[in-house]
């Protein structure tokens, strides 16, 4: 199955797929999605890291990206209308709480002719407008949440400091990572 509809058996939310063509050639439009097989090698593997796949939904045109060592990373709630890549360390311990990525994403061009021999054989070009990128480049316990209200939240045992910080970035409309020790 491809990874769109392997999503799909496990619950998340896809728009249905959009006829199109592309270079002269019919194709069928879903949300693009690349996960890497550490995610979970069958289906049943895979509904273990969607425990509410309903609150998962993809937007058509979307484009998920999951790299990395996946063994350790949960999604509980996402809503992506545009593009996403996350990277992930082995020993980093990822949960996607609650978080809402729209941005323009990435789209298919088209060729204009004179384009390289791998541009050519694939019949279009990929432009990559707007990504947003979470890289978790070190191992720990790591939970991405926007908030209830979109704001987002960063607390490391309820320190002060971390109070502090997320006010701050709340403040600068960021969307920060809780790591807890």
């Amino acid at each position: 199955l491809p990874t769109s509809q392997v999503l799909a058996a496990s619950g998340v939310r896809l728009p249905p797929p959009v006829h199109a063509i592309r270079d002269g050639v019919g194709v069928v439009d879903t949300p693009r999605v690349v996960i890497d097989p550490s995610f979970g090698p069958t289906l049943a593997a895979v509904r273990d890291k969607l425990p509410t796949p309903h609150a998962v939904s993809l937007a058509q045109g979307s484009t998920l990206v999951l790299e990395g060592d996946l063994t350790r990373v949960r999604l509980e709630a996402l809503s992506l209308d545009g593009a996403l890549v996350v990277r992930v360390v082995p020993g980093a311990d990822v949960t996607i709480r609650n978080l809402r990525v729209s941005n323009k994403g990435w789209e298919f061009g088209e060729l204009t002719g004179g384009e390289p021999e791998e541009l050519a054989i694939r019949g279009y070009k990929l432009r990559k407008l707007q990504t947003r990128e979470l890289i978790f480049d070190q191992p720990g316990v790591y939970v991405v949440d926007d908030g209830p209200l979109g704001l987002p939240a960063l607390v490391n045992s309820f320190s002060l400091l971390g109070v502090a910080v997320a006010l701050a970035a709340a403040l600068a409309g960021m969307v920060l990572l809780r790591r807890s020790p």
